[in-house]
């Protein structure tokens, strides 16, 4: 019923049902690149060097000729789909880790210290860091925001566990006699959902982020893969004679990420009891 509700109260919001569908529109996109661009998105055509947006080539082309739709459409799968797979291991990872802090103040201890180290760093730093002793690549990309993110990911389900387990049907499940772990990940765990997913959204703006400016400074992926950052990089020697190579996956990835916290927001706000929903 309550999850019913709070669909209801999303479909509702004209601003979150529009960041939702535009999601949905970039996941489909990607998904069907071969389909939905009109070319490869590394060919190269001599002929059409820097042609202007309209006619054949909606996006325009770039110093190579290469259509800036089709990669565009393409760098969806590169961009999403690394953010999407770090994210993802910085859930589990973190999510555990933090899991696990709940179970006893020794390994609360050892563990808020441990990612207190990575808190020290500021995001793209860490980053670019990682990013510059792995080498360059998507895997490396993937590796680095993930370690990003599992500290964020750590925190917020230790703040979650430990305000959980002062709750009094924790109490009761260990007068019955079950162990700690039990109660953890069967009692607990559905409990803490709400935040979880809150804070995956937004993870997921931040990691699109970070995949485009690692791959913009020539430590993620590498031409002539499209991704909507290293267009961008390709694209910066030209700003004043051909803008639009970096205008539209620069756009894509305002869109994207301005969805992301808009839907993040809204379901902070449709999973909260606290608010009333109107």
């Amino acid at each position: 019923m309550a999850e019913g509700r709070a669909a209801w109260w999303l479909l509702r919001r004209p601003l979150l049902a529009g960041a939702g569908l535009t999601l949905a529109g970039l996941v489909l996109a990607g998904t069907l690149a071969p389909v939905v661009a009109p070319y490869s998105p590394t060919a190269v055509d001599a002929s059409h060097v820097f042609s202007r947006p309209g006619g054949g080539h909606l996006f325009g082309t770039d110093r190579f000729g290469r259509d800036l739709l089709s990669r565009v459409v393409f760098g969806i799968r590169v961009s999403l789909g690394i953010a999407g797979a770090a994210i993802a291991i910085a859930l589990v990872a973190g999510g555990t880790l933090g899991m696990l802090a709940g179970l006893g103040r020794a390994a609360d201890q050892a563990l808020g210290r441990v990612m207190d180290v990575f808190f020290a760093f500021p995001p793209i730093l860490l980053a670019i860091g990682i990013a510059a002793v792995l080498g360059a690549g998507p895997g490396t990309a993937v590796v680095a925001i993930a370690v990003v993110y599992a500290p964020l990911f750590f925190r917020v389900v230790r703040g979650s566990v430990l305000a959980e387990s002062a709750q009094t049907y924790v109490e009761a499940a260990e007068a019955l006699g079950l162990g700690r772990l039990g109660i953890l990940f069967r009692h607990v765990l559905p409990n803490i959902i709400s935040p979880i997913v809150i804070q995956t959204a937004v993870c997921l703006s931040y990691g699109i982020l970070i995949e485009s400016a690692l791959s913009y400074l020539g430590v993620g992926v590498q031409p002539p893969t499209p991704s909507w950052g290293a267009i961008l990089n390709e694209g910066k020697e030209f700003l004043t004679l051909a803008p639009w190579v970096s205008l539209f996956p620069g756009a894509c990835i305002m869109v994207a990420v301005l969805s992301l916290n808009v839907l993040g927001d809204g379901l902070r706000d449709a999973l909260d009891p606290r608010i009333e929903m109107r």
